[in-house]
């Protein structure tokens, strides 16, 4: 469901991208359809996918057993929430239990997929596009101190040892210099995390370069550099 499929008003919407909660809502997962509300709104493709609810919905038995590829997605279908929850365990009665079954369906989806490529056409959209990870910091904030702790320490004991190679000894230093700035940091949002304090314009860009790539470049990002490697340079936010 994506364009130019997609047409709302006399006009093409350019969706680039599917989700695969698309895939669980055509399955028969209604709950799927709660977390696709902010696309749905933006991009009103709703009618196109309660048509392909509709087209699954029709197939009888004989579709669902007429081959093992039919049939796995069958038992996948399985795992949908139950319109009558009443007579199961209390912990099947929670939003965040059923969660958890649409990563189980969406995993065993993707694996038949993976396995059966070849045989059908490859889902792809051409495009370089720039994205990061959600980041989270566990909220230890002494553990962040305590390396930074570390980091000042170790920088301080190579400061004061010759180097025949005097550029190894300028990256050793700028990597403890990087990890007491990302470790300090860490232990700020941390603390505000325990105090209940939302981050800060900075630390919320912090967080966003955690790692990310452009198009087919080279990966980066502040976590990247946590791994020691030659030529670092303190991040503008440090």
């Amino acid at each position: 469901v994506v364009f130019d499929k997609i047409k709302y008003n006399d006009d093409f919407i350019c969706r680039l991208f599917p989700s695969t909660l698309d895939v669980l809502f055509a399955f028969g997962n209604d709950a799927a359809a709660q977390l696709l509300v902010p696309e749905l709104d933006q991009y009103h493709y709703s009618t196109n996918l309660a048509a392909l609810r509709y087209l699954i919905d029709s197939y009888d038995s004989g579709f669902w057993g007429s081959s093992i590829y039919n049939m796995w997605l069958d038992s996948i279908r399985t795992l949908n929430p139950p319109l009558d929850v009443e007579n199961l365990p209390k912990f099947m009665k929670t939003g965040a239990w059923w969660q958890q079954k649409m990563n189980t369906q969406l995993a065993s989806w993707t694996e038949l997929r993976h396995d059966n490529l070849l045989y059908a056409k490859q889902s792809y959209t051409a495009g370089y596009p720039c994205s990061y990870p959600c980041g989270y910091v566990e909220p230890f904030p002494e553990l962040y101190q305590g390396l930074s702790e570390l980091a000042k320490t170790a920088r301080d004991k190579f400061a004061n040892i010759s180097f025949s190679d005097s550029s190894l000894k300028t990256d050793i230093l700028d990597y403890y210099d990087m990890l007491e700035n990302i470790t300090n940091t860490l232990a700020t949002i941390a603390q505000k995390e325990l105090d209940g304090e939302p981050p800060n314009s900075d630390e919320i860009s912090f967080m966003q370069e955690m790692i990310f790539r452009s198009g087919y470049g080279v990966m980066d990002g502040w976590y990247i550099k946590l791994l020691y490697g030659p030529s670092y340079t303190v991040p503008r936010w440090s």
